[in-house]
């Protein structure tokens, strides 16, 4: 007969309610909340990959190979490519079994795991805002090219597109890219309580480089 209690067995709830649900953030919770976070870090990859490697991102001419949104666009690509080839490195975690109780060193390995996955999340989605800034100055400048303006007016044009994106670029920040992602996880309702902070991911992309 049952107890009432939540099954560790069965619970499918998201990483919040299975920490609501049992009272504290146990280590199912973090388990949970880590495949949250690589889940979305997947769908990002999709993404990036889906505007790298579109055929408009490739410069139409040697010319243009250096123009703002072709740079950005390579840049991505690479960016992409490389933290997919960056294998996890859990580094000392400070615990050994046989000296603590087993689930406190698994509570640590998972708290690393899920600062390894966050990083790579806020990594890949800092590389799809960028992307996309550069696929869209792309198509402006398409549209702008392929228009019947004066070559003044598509110069004028072509000018301001290079300030937008440098415009673009520079509001995507570190702050900004946190926010979009912890506005996000809010929005579906994840626990969050031991997400990492920003100096952690960013003192442990310094690490891994």
């Amino acid at each position: 007969m049952s107890d009432g209690s939540t099954s560790k067995r069965s619970f499918k709830g998201s990483s919040k309610a299975w920490a609501h649900a049992n009272g504290e953030p146990e280590n199912e919770a973090r388990a949970l909340r880590v495949l949250e976070i690589m889940n979305d870090f997947r769908t990002l990859q999709v993404h990036i990959t889906s505007l790298v490697t579109r055929a408009e991102a490739s410069p139409p001419d040697q010319a243009s190979y250096y123009l703002d949104g072709y740079v950005v666009i390579r840049q991505c690509s690479a960016e992409a490519q490389a933290i997919l080839a960056t294998h996890y490195n859990p580094g000392n975690l400070g615990v050994e079994p046989g000296n603590i109780p087993g689930t406190e060193v698994q509570k640590a390995t998972l708290q690393r795991i899920l600062l390894d996955s966050s990083t790579r999340r806020f990594s890949a989605h800092k590389i799809y805002l960028r992307a996309a800034a550069g696929m869209r100055w792309v198509q402006l400048r398409q549209q702008a090219s392929s228009g019947s303006l004066s070559p003044d007016k598509k110069a004028q044009v072509l000018r301001a597109l290079d300030t937008r994106i440098r415009q673009e670029l520079s509001n995507i920040t570190d702050e900004s890219v946190v926010n979009d992602l912890r506005d996000a996880d809010r929005r579906k309702n994840y626990w969050v309580d031991e997400d990492p902070t920003l100096e952690r991911m960013l003192a442990w992309i310094r690490r891994q480089g």
